[in-house]
């Protein structure tokens, strides 16, 4: 009982008391029975009122007699078992009161987004209660008409269920999110598949792995879901990701606009690597190394790199973390922001247990960085051997 050993009686009388049939004894709300005069309710000092049947004084009829030989019962236990079958009501009733409290907070925030007044995070801070029942409350919104309090609604069920460790919570986030990537709004949906980057592969449950699947087997699915399905570790579906791999070397010689870390292959590669394919890993830094704009390397290739979340890419990107090298000017007269900014920001964000806390790119001290090579030179040395 949360580390509190209750104490027990060591021996037994065998005459009978009772406590809570009169106005002087106990509550009044109903019999029970007990060792007489002594320890009871774990506290050495309190004692039960006793009193011996008599034929002068019988114990009323509504009394349960029972005599308790040795250790055969354990009457505080028993106690606290009529006790707390005579709260339940009230605890069952002070919870309704509690979700209900929660569900009015949650439509109240709701409502202010409707209005107009601008989303932070203050505001959804202030919503109190458990975790499960703000997921459910903010679920209720997910299919709002408006697409202000459908984006809300989707960022509070990340955060709530982000933060919690109750496997059910995070489930039923990651299910409620999943709903919200094939919302029509960019707004909605981009920031739906964003957080659930950050879910674990056990928070998605069968039936979400099924709507991942579903989606990545369409005629179009999206670079983001794809990017889910490497979270989700779908193993099943590495042949479909394969199908969706593209020579990014030559992608940019044809007609097609934009770049290449920007497709649905890249994105494929990604999710392979991250569920084990090595030659994907492989191509992967290799593609990083070869690109020749140095501010896409380091402020995006860095990021897609560490999605990988294995010790060779991070690695990787701990040789950016040594590197003193900065990114050119982007005005005169300022200096270029160092590689070590972006590569500190990236593993601070991804690597568990990484001694420097995220922060944002330019707010690291030499200090941490010095703190955070030294770190990832003992577990992710440059040459692999950890």
């Amino acid at each position: 009982m949360n580390g509190i050993k209750m104490n027990e009686p060591s021996e037994c009388d065998r005459h009978v008391t009772a406590f809570g049939v009169r106005g002087d004894r106990g509550t009044g709300i109903l019999p029970v029975t007990a060792w007489a005069g002594r320890p009871c309710h774990g506290h050495a000092g309190a004692r039960i009122p006793s009193r011996t049947p008599t034929d002068r004084d019988p114990l009323p009829r509504t009394v349960r007699v029972l005599a308790v030989p040795n250790r055969s019962a354990r009457p505080c236990h028993v106690l606290a078992s009529m006790v707390a079958m005579l709260l339940m009501p009230a605890m069952i009733s002070f919870a309704d009161d509690r979700r209900a409290d929660v569900r009015s907070s949650v439509a109240a925030h709701m409502n202010r987004i409707r209005g107009g007044h601008p989303a932070t995070s203050a505001a959804a801070d202030a919503i109190r209660g458990d975790a499960a029942d703000i997921v459910k409350a903010a679920g209720e919104f997910v299919l709002d008409a408006s697409p202000s309090v459908r984006h809300e609604a989707s960022k509070l069920i990340a955060s709530t269920g982000l933060a919690e460790r109750d496997a059910t919570v995070r489930r039923q986030s990651v299910t409620l999110l999943i709903q919200a990537t094939i919302d029509a709004e960019p707004l909605v949906w981009q920031h739906a598949c964003d957080d659930l980057l950050e879910f674990q592969p056990t928070d998605f449950d069968d039936a979400a792995k099924t709507a991942m699947a579903t989606m990545l087997n369409g005629d179009a699915p999206k670079r983001e879901i794809v990017r889910l399905v490497g979270v989700a570790e779908l193993r099943d579906e590495m042949p479909r990701l394969e199908s969706l791999l593209i020579d990014e070397s030559k992608f940019e010689t044809g007609a097609q606009a934009g770049r290449w870390y920007g497709t649905v292959g890249w994105a494929a590669r990604l999710a392979r690597a991250r569920m084990g394919s090595d030659a994907d890993l492989r191509r992967a830094i290799d593609l990083l190394e070869n690109e020749s704009e140095h501010v896409t390397r380091v402020t995006v290739l860095l990021r897609d790199l560490a999605y990988i979340r294995r010790p060779a890419a991070f690695a990787h990107i701990g040789k950016y973390l040594d590197d003193d090298a900065e990114l050119p000017p982007t005005k005169t007269g300022v200096p270029g922001t160092p590689y070590a900014q972006y590569a500190i920001d990236v593993l601070a964000g991804t690597v568990g247990e990484f001694p420097v806390a995220r922060k944002y790119v330019g707010a690291y001290t030499n200090d941490e960085i010095a703190v955070g090579r030294a770190w990832m030179q003992r577990h992710f040395p440059p040459d692999g051997n950890r």
